[in-house]
C-alpha cells in the first residue's frame, strides 16, 4: 500500500506555529485556566462532525486551534489536580518521536530502541526494592493498575483460574473502602455484586 504523501512544512511549520503560540500563552498567570462552555454550547462552536471525506489541511489547522482554544490550560500557575499539572518540555519532545516513528513496543524487532529502553527502566526500579531478577510492566493509569492488583490476588489465592477459568475457583468477594475509586468494582475478575463497601470514619 502506497503511503500517503507526509507534509513536512505543514507539520514543523504550521501546525507547530500554533502549538508554540499556545505553550507561551499557557503559562501567562493572567491567562484563563480555560475558556469554559457547556457541553451544548461546545457542540455549536467547534465542529465535532465526522465527514465522510478527508478534510483540507486548512481545515485541520484550524480544529488544532479550536481545541488548544478549549482545552484545560494544564500548564497554568493556577492549575491544580490530584493527579497531574504541568508541561513537561522533555515529555512533548519524547512524545513528538514516538509519534514520527509510529511503532509498537510488543517484539524487539519491531522496536529495538523503545523495548530496550523499557527492559533497562524495568531493571533500575526493580533494583530499587532489592529485586535482582524481576520483570514488570507499565500501567497508564490508575483503573488499570487496580484490575492489575486484583489479577495477582486472585492468582495468588486460585492459581487454577488462569488455565481452568473462573468457574472452577471458589467465590471471590472484595471488601473496598466507600471512599475508594469505583473501577476497584467495575472489573471483570470479579463481579460488582460481589464488591463489600466498608464504611470510613469521618474526621
Amino acid at each position: 500500500m502506497e503511503q500517503p504523501h507526509l507534509d513536512i512544512d505543514f507539520i514543523f511549520t504550521k501546525a507547530a506555529n500554533i502549538i508554540k503560540e499556545h505553550l507561551a500563552k499557557n503559562g501567562m498567570r493572567e491567562a484563563s485556566v480555560v475558556k469554559f462552555v457547556p457541553p451544548s454550547e461546545l457542540l455549536k462552536v467547534m465542529d465535532f462532525t465526522l465527514p465522510n471525506e478527508p478534510e483540507p489541511q486548512d481545515k485541520l489547522l484550524e480544529y488544532v486551534k479550536k481545541v488548544l482554544e478549549y482545552s484545560i490550560q494544564s500548564g497554568h500557575p493556577r492549575y491544580f489536580n490530584q493527579l497531574y499539572t504541568g508541561l513537561d518540555h522533555n515529555g512533548i519532545v519524547s512524545q513528538l518521536i514516538s509519534a514520527s516513528t509510529n511503532t509498537s513496543v510488543a517484539t524487539f524487532e519491531i522496536a529495538p530502541v523503545y523495548t530496550t529502553i523499557e527492559r533497562v527502566v524495568l531493571d533500575k526500579m526493580c533494583s530499587l526494592v532489592g529485586y535482582t531478577d524481576g520483570d514488570g510492566i507499565f500501567s497508564p493509569g490508575g483503573s488499570i493498575s487496580n484490575l492489575y492488583g486484583l489479577l495477582c490476588a486472585r492468582h495468588r489465592l486460585c492459581p487454577d483460574a488462569k488455565k481452568k477459568g473462573t468457574s472452577f475457583i471458589p467465590q471471590l468477594v472484595i471488601f473496598a473502602s466507600e471512599q475508594v475509586t469505583t473501577g476497584v468494582c467495575a472489573t471483570t475478575v470479579i463481579s460488582s455484586t460481589n464488591c463489600c463497601w466498608t464504611g470510613c470514619f469521618k474526621l
